[in-house]
């Protein structure tokens, strides 16, 4: 089974594919003193801009993660018996913590995809129509982690936990934003209400869990198949009380996918 790096480096190629076929096609850049473009082609020059972007920001998510799997090859599996002391200064030791640093780099990595994710949003609601429904719900979705758990945090009511985990392969790597002490007495019956409510709409497999991080995950990952009302509840429900993130690897399929959609809608005809 792949694991992230080669994932996220099949989406790289994909991408990167589609951006040059724009770059060929697209108008060379107007001389001094010639016609400004069209407010309509400015604002495609601009979301590719964006998508370029965001492709740069995946390729140092991949170096990272590539560093990440080297460092926990690298460093020795523990055996069984007491616990070890294992000195900063010793080769094992400095694996530890350049491992540990990478991986606290990966999670703001993360943070700042979400972060360019709304920059192709703002993209197009200047350009309406471009965007397919499903791809608009989606990048709707990651848009309101980032408004309200990455960017504006002013509705939080709890600290959030903080800290990040994920798979040995590294296809799974979420940050964690429930609250640090569990959540409040207050806020668990409406969370058992919103996942009461939301099962109908929920894939088989998540319907009976029961931990109650996992059902906000799992709240926050239905996001496009949540009726309207209920969805601006558990948007409402997340702003306040967190949720767990997308990994990178799932946001790097996504963008592979809205670029292949949207970028050969922009071409000239």
């Amino acid at each position: 089974m792949a694991d992230a790096t080669e994932l996220l480096a099949k989406h790289l190629r994909s991408i990167d594919s589609v951006l040059k076929h724009f770059g060929r096609k697209a108008p060379p850049p107007l001389k001094q003193g010639a016609q400004v473009p069209s407010t309509a082609w400015l604002a495609r020059l601009l979301l590719v801009d964006d998508l370029r972007e965001v492709q740069t920001l995946l390729r140092v998510v991949w170096r990272t993660t590539q560093r990440i799997l080297e460092l926990t090859a690298a460093i020795p599996v523990a055996q069984p018996g007491p616990p070890r002391i294992i000195s900063g200064d010793s080769q094992e030791g400095r694996l530890l913590v350049e491992r540990f640093e990478r991986v606290a780099e990966l999670g703001v990595l993360t943070k700042a995809l979400y972060e360019w994710l709304y920059h192709l949003q703002e993209d197009f609601e200047v350009l309406p129509g471009l965007l397919a429904s499903e791809l608009k719900q989606r990048l709707d979705r990651y848009c309101a982690f980032r408004n309200g758990l990455v960017t504006h945090k002013k509705r939080l009511t709890v600290y959030p936990a903080g800290g990040e985990r994920y798979s040995a392969d590294l296809t799974k790597f979420e940050l964690i934003v429930t609250p640090f002490e569990g959540i409040p007495d207050s806020a668990k019956k409406q969370l058992e209400w919103l996942f009461e409510e939301a099962a109908e709409h929920l894939a088989a497999d998540d319907r009976p869990e029961i931990n109650e991080p996992e059902r906000m995950a799992i709240l926050y990952r239905s996001f496009e198949s949540l009726p309207d009302e209920l969805r601006g509840r558990v948007k409402d429900f997340m702003e306040r009380f967190g949720t767990i993130s997308d990994s990178p690897v799932q946001i790097a399929e996504f963008v592979d996918e809205l670029a292949n959609a949207v970028v050969p809608k922009l071409l000239p005809p």
